[in-house]
């Protein structure tokens, strides 16, 4: 049997992944009586490295297939559609060594992998929940449609560099103002059509993971995150509004897995800020992030402006318009 060294090079996009299917593997193998030996062996010869991956996929529909029949003459079930754009980094990890994946666009090796996991989890999918809630509210049926509105462009700018980049140490040499250029890009896609239901779908899960941390660092310099308030109250009025407020169609179609518990928690509010209160201090955010309440009275201010004259006037209150 062969005792080469092993790398086992996750891909999946999830922070520190290597890290953690090491940590399972181990626990795994522990479990299973691997011997002393066989341990010691695992844990010179195989390494995990971490990864990020950046680029905007969204998911198969009907006419992806018929767009791929169409320039292929054949018919794929499962063709992905992906923006041009590209970004891997890789922790230079490697047992055995590797190939020269360097040379290849879009590629960087950095031991700085969990900042670059910040910098993609803040700048590009923090701002693509906001843009994709306020696109929800103001009837835009995909990302490109909604980054083309004035005041979604000047929300997203002021979230970037206001909220989002001062709570991120940068990798060493990162070009933040190249990267944000190339997101406003990005987001212009409309070839790709990226759907704005999609981008606000599972909220509830992605906002745990691009609120609370970035929002409690500038909490605590005094600064509060204004951008951040907006796009938890553009969330809880797409996914959870207030009795007698519609969201529209493309708020309705956002597939959130916390809705019933949401319609439970907020049952019976007296008004508008205490519907707020009720999700930011329910379990769906952290108590950390709810014990501070000049946030969560934000929250319900920008509500309750959406509430009454729209998510356009809300968006500028926040930018202290």
């Amino acid at each position: 049997e062969s005792k080469a060294p092993v790398t086992v090079l996750s891909c999946d996009n999830m922070q520190s992944a290597g890290n953690t299917t090491k940590a399972m593997v181990t626990e795994f193998l522990q479990a299973a009586g691997v011997d002393d030996n066989t341990m010691s062996w695992i844990a010179e010869n195989v390494s995990f490295p971490n990864a990020m991956v950046d680029r905007i996929v969204p998911g198969t529909t009907s006419q992806t297939k018929a767009q791929v029949e169409m320039i292929l003459g054949l018919r794929d079930e499962a063709p992905v559609p992906a923006e041009a754009f590209t970004m891997w980094v890789l922790e230079d990890d490697f047992k055995a060594g590797r190939p020269a994946w360097q040379a290849a666009p879009g590629v960087t090796f950095s031991d700085e992998v969990e900042q670059y996991e910040l910098v993609k989890l803040r700048l590009l999918n923090g701002s693509h929940s906001l843009i994709s809630y306020l696109g929800g509210l103001s009837d835009s049926p995909t990302i490109p449609s909604a980054r083309d509105k004035e005041f979604v462009a000047k929300s997203v700018y002021a979230a970037i560099y206001n909220e989002f980049l001062p709570s991120i140490d940068l990798p060493h040499g990162f070009d933040a103002d190249a990267y944000v250029e190339q997101l406003f890009h990005r987001w212009q896609n409309h070839a790709l059509g990226d759907k704005t239901a999609r981008v606000g779908s599972d909220g509830s899960a992605k906002l745990l993971q691009r609120i609370p941390e970035p929002a409690l660092r500038l909490l605590k310099m005094g600064q509060m995150p204004n951008e951040m308030a907006l796009t938890a109250a553009s969330w809880i009025a797409c996914v959870a509004p207030p009795a007698g407020f519609d969201p529209g169609q493309i708020a309705a179609e956002m597939e959130e897995p916390q809705r019933e518990n949401l319609a439970k928690a907020t049952a019976g509010a007296k008004n508008i800020h205490e519907h707020a209160e009720r999700i930011m201090t329910g379990g769906f955010f952290p108590t950390e992030l709810a014990e501070h309440q000049e946030f969560t009275d934000r929250v319900g201010e920008l509500l309750e402006i959406i509430v009454t004259d729209g998510v356009e006037t809300a968006a500028n209150d926040a930018l202290g318009e």
